[in-house]
């Protein structure tokens, strides 16, 4: 009977050890940073197909564009004005913002400065009367 009782111990113990450690699991998995970092390998992992797949095709059309294939040239061409007008839009509207964070700061330095602005000291006002001429 003891026996019995000591393989049961060692069972409930055995038991015991994994639960603790399944709970572990669920813990660690539980948190904000473990799900973050979850997350962000598996958007690397999926941009990476995405990137893989896109060269793929790239290096399909530019084969083809060089077998004189009217339909990869233009698409080639496609692409080609597309990243030239996203780049050309991405300069004119980094140009623009710095053009407005000048004059904002232009403004913000002419009201500080006028702040700065005090009257003299010991100005004296002399208030005369309409009947006295002097």
């Amino acid at each position: 009977m003891s026996q019995k009782m000591l393989v049961m111990e060692a069972e409930v113990e055995a038991a015991r050890v994994q639960l603790e450690e399944a709970l572990h699991q669920l813990s660690e998995a539980a948190q904000p940073g473990t799900q973050f970092r979850l997350l962000s390998e598996k958007a690397k992992d999926a941009a990476a197909a995405k990137v893989a797949e896109v060269k793929q095709f790239y290096a399909q059309a530019f084969s083809a564009a060089r077998e004189g294939d009217r339909d990869a040239i233009l698409a080639l061409a496609a692409t080609v004005a597309a990243a030239a007008g996203t780049v050309s839009f991405t300069v004119w509207r980094i140009s623009q913002m710095s053009a407005s964070a000048k004059r904002k700061r232009a403004w913000k330095d002419f009201t500080r400065s006028l702040r700065q602005v005090t009257p003299p000291d010991k100005v004296e006002f002399l208030v005369h009367s309409v009947d006295d001429p002097t």
